[in-house]
């Protein structure tokens, strides 16, 4: 990603199935929809021990400079002690 952090955008579609406990063995899978310049759609699921769990219809992900999230506007405003 050459210094991008992923963050979430937003989530359409998400059914839950039955509860899982600590100790359970969960397998994600998530495949690309589509890849844009400065986001990306993904589509997946969790299965615990082969019944699913999750399932998601669509994932958004934004990508931003890492430097540009390093520090809050608000901080940066503020005078240097």
């Amino acid at each position: 990603m050459g210094g991008r952090v992923p963050l979430f955008g937003g989530i359409v579609g998400l059914r839950l199935g039955r509860s899982v406990r600590p100790g359970d063995l969960l397998v994600h899978q998530a495949r690309l929809s589509r890849l844009f310049p400065d986001a990306a759609v993904l589509t997946g699921g969790t299965e615990c021990a082969g019944e699913s769990v999750l399932d998601v219809e669509r994932i958004v992900v934004a990508f931003r400079a890492a430097r540009s999230l390093a520090e809050s506007p608000a901080a940066a405003a503020r005078p240097a002690r």
